[in-house]
């Protein structure tokens, strides 16, 4: 994707005040903190009232990132991949030493064991101050992922 800003200004800068979103998630299938042009899609949305919510897996997240990222008043979401989890525990840290007030986790679920890794995560984050929200999200085949598809255990997800 390029000229990010520009296109935000263009999609969303000519609806009105009533039609424009107040939030507008970031992530998907590649990291948006390696992006060129991310600062410039935050502020574009900053200056249209937007707040992004960003989506990481933590590879990239520095202290300098958060303390200039809490000017959007935003959340920020982390996803705990288990093959990243060195990474994603320490951006963890780092943002609860910037005490960045909303943080969101994502574990993505798809057997038995996959479950009670994300209880056990739970159980780690839930108390934390910051922590707002816990999300489960069902593995999917797509993106990134499609390298390496999975079947869903639907009956192990109903522990």
């Amino acid at each position: 994707y390029t000229d990010l800003a520009k296109k935000i200004y263009k999609f969303f800068g000519q609806m009105t005040d009533n039609q424009r979103p107040t939030q507008c998630a970031i992530g998907g299938s590649s990291e948006p903190l390696e992006h060129p042009e991310c600062w410039d899609a935050f502020d574009a949305f900053h200056d249209l009232g937007i707040i992004p919510n960003v989506t990481t897996n933590a590879v990239l997240l520095t202290h300098a990132f958060v303390e200039r990222f809490k000017k959007y008043q935003s959340g920020l979401a982390v996803t705990f991949h288990s093959h990243l989890e060195k990474h994603w525990r320490r951006g963890m840290e780092i943002l609860r030493e910037t005490a960045l007030p909303a943080v969101a986790t994502h574990v993505i679920i798809s057997d038995r064991a996959s479950v009670e890794y994300a209880e056990r995560l739970y159980k780690e984050y839930s108390q934390w101050e910051n922590v707002k929200y816990f999300v489960l999200l069902p593995y999917k085949s797509v993106g990134l992922a499609a390298n390496a598809p999975k079947t869903v255990d639907y009956d192990a997800l109903e522990v």
